[in-house]
């Protein structure tokens, strides 16, 4: 059933024209760039970046985003497929391994931008906590909507894929959610090390 929904999605993305290509890349510059400012504001930084810098960190979100995004999507397809077709439902360890992956492509994904979007420089370790709290909640969004979509077929036989549109908006707000208290739990591991030190100068100083 899942699979089936993003076949239809990836069928209709074919048929759109230039129009509509323009108009989604646009608005999916602005929402790049929220996401940007907002982490900003998170991390108190104002500063601006060069424009040309801007420009190639937006492009390589747009290029490796949807990449990682997609492949955590696709194999999570495929591992519920696999335990459909099995009857008993039951995975080898490899296939269990390979359900791992989907959430590790979104723990990579979170890490990336939390460590590359903040003007401020942020510590790998910082950005890879606030992206684990992240990508557990992103991987409970996600699989509640997945659980939506084969758990009331009725609703799709009627209204068709207009039955899974609220919910994945539902969705989508829900993970934007999710992406600015990652951020938020990382901006405050490094403001928690940026006062230890601060206190331990002041100590040293005192000494």
């Amino acid at each position: 059933m899942v699979s089936e929904y993003i076949e239809l999605f990836v069928s209709n993305a074919k048929q759109m024209g230039l129009v509509s290509f323009i108009g989604l890349f646009v608005v999916t510059i602005m929402l790049i760039k929220s996401i940007d400012e907002a982490l900003n504001t998170i991390w108190h930084d104002n500063r601006q970046r060069p424009m040309w810098f801007s420009f190639l960190l937006y492009f390589l979100i747009l290029l490796f985003g949807p990449l990682l995004a997609g492949a955590s999507i696709a194999i999570s397809t495929y591992v519920m497929s696999l335990s459909i077709f099995n009857g008993n439902g039951a995975l080898s360890l490899g296939q269990h391994l390979l359900e791992l992956m989907p959430f590790l492509l979104i723990w990579l994904l979170f890490t990336l931008v939390y460590k590359f979007i903040p003007i401020r420089k942020v510590k790998f370790q910082h950005a890879a906590i606030g992206a684990l709290m992240a990508a557990i909640f992103f991987t409970l969004g996600k699989k509640a909507f997945i659980w939506y979509i084969t758990a009331f077929p009725s609703y799709q036989a009627i209204y068709g894929a207009l039955a899974v549109l609220p919910i994945m908006l539902l969705w989508i707000q829900l993970s934007w959610q999710v992406v600015l208290l990652g951020g938020q739990f990382a901006a405050v591991l490094d403001e928690m090390e940026t006062d230890k030190g601060s206190i331990n100068d002041r100590l040293n100083s005192a000494g």
